[in-house]
C-alpha cells in the first residue's frame, strides 16, 4: 500500500514537470562540418545541424553578431543558436 502511494506521488510529480515544457518548432537553416564552440575557425570530420539565429560560421559569433541574425523559430525575440 506504501508503495502504491510512493508511485502515485511519483506519477503526479512527473506530470507537473511535463507540463511546464514549451514546444516550439524550429527548421534547420544549415547542415555543414563545423563546431564553432568547440573548434572555432576550423572544418571538422563530423556535421551539425543549425537551428536558430543564421549567423552562423565556422567562426564563433559575438553576441553583437547573434543579435543582427534572422531567427528560424516561431518567436522573433529567440535569437539563440542550436545546433545537434
Amino acid at each position: 500500500m506504501i508503495e502504491t502511494a510512493k508511485m502515485r506521488s511519483a506519477v503526479v510529480l512527473l506530470a507537473g514537470t511535463a507540463t511546464a515544457l514549451t514546444d516550439i518548432e524550429h527548421k534547420p537553416f544549415m547542415r555543414k562540418n563545423i563546431d564553432p564552440i568547440v573548434f572555432p575557425g576550423k572544418y571538422v570530420s563530423h556535421m551539425h545541424s543549425f537551428y536558430g539565429s543564421d549567423v552562423v560560421t565556422k567562426d564563433l559569433p559575438t553576441t553583437e553578431e547573434l543579435q543582427k541574425g534572422c531567427p528560424s523559430g516561431e518567436n522573433p525575440n529567440d535569437l539563440s543558436v542550436y545546433c545537434v
